[in-house]
C-alpha cells in the first residue's frame, strides 16, 4: 500500500510539472505583449532579454503589481510605499483586507529603513546575518514618521511588519531596480493553491495583473518560516504544508 501512494504522488508531481510546461510553451514569444483574457504579459529572466526586468520594475514603480519568483513560491508583488498598489493586490487575490502582507527587500540596509532600527531585537539583527538572503521573514517595530513610509494597508494598522530578503537572485534584482520595497503575498487567488511556476500565476491571475516575472520553477514551494524577536524570545511559525495560508511568507500576523 505504501508503494501505491508514494506512485500516486510521484505521478501528481509529474503530471503538475507537465501541466507548467504546457502553459510555458503556450506562452513563449509573448514575453512584453499582452494576450487574451486569461494572459498577461510575461517577462522571461533568462539572461536573453536584458530589458525584461526593467519593464517589470517600470511596471512596479507605476503602481501597478506583478508576479514573480522567489524560493519559495510565485509572490504578488506591489510597490509597499503606495497605497494604490497595495489595494490592487487585495483585489487581485480577493484577500481579506485586514489581512497583513510580508515586504521583501534587496538588502539589509533597505529592511532597517522601513523600520524603527534602534527598537530592532539583537535576536532579530543577528538572524538577519546568519539567515538573509533567504525563506526567513522577521517581525520588526514600524517606524512611526520619515520618509520610506510603508503604506497603511501593507500592516493593516499593526505596529510591526514582516520583513526577507529572498535568496532568489531574479526577486533580489527585480526590487533593486525597482529602487522600492515590494510587499508580495503568494500570487494567486485566496484559498487556492500556491504557484510555484510562471505558468500558475497566468492561469490563476493573467486577467488581474500587469505580468508576470518568469524565473522557472521556485525551488521549495512552501511559504517561508516567520520569526518575531522579544529580547531574548523568539517566537516562530513555520507553514504546515496544507496550504492554510496565502502569503508568500506565512506569519502569525498574516495568514
Amino acid at each position: 500500500f505504501g508503494g501505491s501512494v508514494a506512485e500516486d504522488q510521484k505521478k501528481a508531481t509529474q503530471a503538475e510539472k507537465r501541466a507548467c510546461l504546457g502553459i510555458a510553451a503556450r506562452l513563449r514569444g509573448t514575453e512584453g505583449k499582452h494576450m487574451d483574457q486569461s494572459t498577461c504579459p510575461v517577462w522571461k529572466a533568462d539572461g536573453k532579454d536584458p530589458e525584461a526586468l526593467g519593464r517589470a520594475a517600470e511596471a512596479l514603480k507605476a503602481g501597478e503589481v506583478v508576479g514573480f519568483p522567489t524560493e519559495t513560491v510565485y509572490g504578488l508583488g506591489g510597490n509597499a510605499l503606495s497605497d494604490s498598489a497595495i489595494r490592487k493586490i487585495f483585489q487581485a487575490k480577493g484577500r481579506p483586507s485586514n489581512n497583513p502582507l510580508i515586504v521583501h527587500v534587496a538588502t539589509q540596509d533597505q529592511a532597517l529603513s522601513l523600520v524603527d532600527a534602534a527598537a530592532v531585537p539583537k535576536t532579530a539583527l543577528r538572524l538577519m546575518q546568519a539567515f538573509w538572503p533567504g525563506p526567513l521573514t522577521i517581525v520588526l517595530p514600524l517606524k512611526s514618521k520619515g520618509s520610506n513610509q510603508l503604506s497603511k494597508f501593507v500592516t493593516c494598522g499593526l505596529e510591526t511588519v514582516g520583513i526577507r530578503i529572498p535568496q532568489h537572485e531574479v526577486a533580489r534584482k527585480l526590487i533593486s531596480i525597482a529602487g522600492v520595497p515590494i510587499a508580495a503575498p503568494s500570487a494567486n487567488r485566496s484559498g487556492k493553491p500556491s504557484p510555484t511556476c510562471a505558468a500558475h500565476v497566468v492561469r490563476d491571475l493573467g486577467s488581474r495583473i500587469a505580468g508576470v516575472v518568469d524565473g522557472g520553477e521556485t525551488g521549495i514551494g512552501l511559504e517561508s518560516t516567520v520569526v518575531e524577536c522579544c529580547d531574548a524570545e523568539v517566537d516562530v511559525d513555520v507553514d504546515d504544508g496544507k496550504g492554510s495560508n496565502d502569503n508568500n511568507s506565512s506569519s502569525s500576523s498574516s495568514s
